[in-house]
């Protein structure tokens, strides 16, 4: 676990869980981006088209991988604002 300094300059333990979020949410970033240059790659390799189709996938790529954190992040609000509710009544 980490520690982070709050105003008082007191260190104070960072959920486990906040850290596999933000790990969680750079893989699926990272992976997308991987997996779109490398079939912009395999495609420009195969119909001589370097290096139109990896500026194409790379774009695709990173959409994809924006659009996976922010389906992430919703997912992750709305369970935290559920427990809110929750903990509330």
């Amino acid at each position: 676990m980490t520690n982070e300094n709050n105003e008082n300059g007191k260190h104070e333990k960072v959920n486990p869980s906040v850290i596999g979020l933000a790990l969680n949410l750079s893989t699926e970033l990272v992976s997308s981006l991987i997996v779109g240059v490398g079939i912009g790659y395999a495609l420009d390799y195969w119909l001589g088209t370097t290096p139109w189709l990896i500026i194409v996938f790379f774009i695709l790529g990173s959409i994809a991988g924006i659009l996976n954190m922010v389906r992430t992040a919703q997912k992750v609000l709305r369970r935290t604002q559920d427990n809110g509710s929750e903990d509330k009544e």
